[in-house]
């Protein structure tokens, strides 16, 4: 009972973080990216930070340091940076379709990084997932869109961070990793107006999407850890596939987009290789449990 609860909290969790993403994309055209990182990671990181407090821990854990929270509030910077500059520059379905390869990043860096086992069944379709992934971006033809390196570039930092999420230490909690993640979010954001004209008074138009941009971020990723937490990984992990369907429906609806035939072959493989690696990975974990 409690995975199909968290199958379910997992789908609508995936299913907000898609509306999320429309809103950044339809912000964006008036709203510079900077200003709405900044906005978000400022709500971001006050709601999280009062948690921590609720929780009666550390607003600056003593772990803060540590060089496995150093990298991963960088690759979070990184990532974050690169995937909303790909939401406003390229289409949603393509820069939706291309986050999706993150489950075999995690896989291949783990094995690279961390030593663990990955057999030739599994770099195959971490192969296969590649080989779709190239499908959208389409390097050195007539469709190449250079924006969508910006995707690629955040796939591979989000992998980072969730590999050295695995490894930080055990003394943080997930609320304090969160609320530190935003404030990384915020500083971020104010660089980038730093560095640009300055900060841009928000249309009136633009504010409901905004709100719902830092609801609905701060929504999503609290039901994804609870998912996580009520639940085996195992279980609930491919249904994370289901926002890539989402952004899909959202963006012919709201967006008119229409993605190509490549575009969607592309995603099929990278969904198709993804969830055959979580399948590998639980039939090995299975294994080693019997044995």
């Amino acid at each position: 009972m409690n995975n199909l609860r968290g199958a379910v909290l997992m789908i609508v969790s995936m299913g907000i973080f898609a509306v999320q993403d429309l809103f950044i994309k339809q912000t964006s055209v008036t709203v510079p990216i900077g200003e709405i990182l900044l906005v978000m990671g400022v709500f971001g990181a006050l709601f999280y930070g009062w948690l921590v407090r609720a929780k009666r821990q550390r607003l600056v854990p003593k772990d803060l340091l540590h060089p496995a929270i150093l990298l991963r509030n960088m690759s979070e910077v990184i990532a974050t940076f690169g995937f909303v500059t790909a939401l406003s520059l390229t289409e949603m379905t393509s820069a939706a379709s291309i986050l999706q390869a993150l489950p075999l990043i995690v896989t291949m860096m783990a094995a690279l990084g961390l030593g663990e086992t990955v057999g030739w069944r599994r770099w195959c379709a971490i192969s296969v997932g590649f080989l779709g992934m190239l499908l959208i971006v389409r390097p050195g033809t007539a469709g190449f869109e250079p924006n969508s390196l910006y995707a690629v570039m955040a796939v591979f930092a989000f992998g980072l961070r969730d590999l050295t999420t695995r490894i930080a230490p055990k003394s943080m909690s997930t609320i304090q990793i969160a609320q530190w993640g935003y404030i990384m979010m915020t500083l971020l954001g104010a660089v980038m107006v730093t560095l640009s004209d300055g900060f841009v008074a928000i249309p009136v138009d633009a504010m409901p999407q905004m709100l719902g941009i830092v609801v609905l971020g701060v929504a999503g990723y609290y039901i994804v850890v609870e998912a996580l937490r009520m639940s085996d990984v195992s279980a609930v992990a491919p249904f994370r596939y289901s926002r890539l369907l989402f952004a899909l429906a959202l963006a012919v609806l709201f967006l008119g987009e229409r993605p190509d035939l490549l575009t969607l072959a592309g995603a099929s493989l990278i969904i198709g290789s993804g969830l055959y690696t979580l399948a590998r990975e639980r039939a090995l974990f299975s294994q080693a449990l019997q044995g």
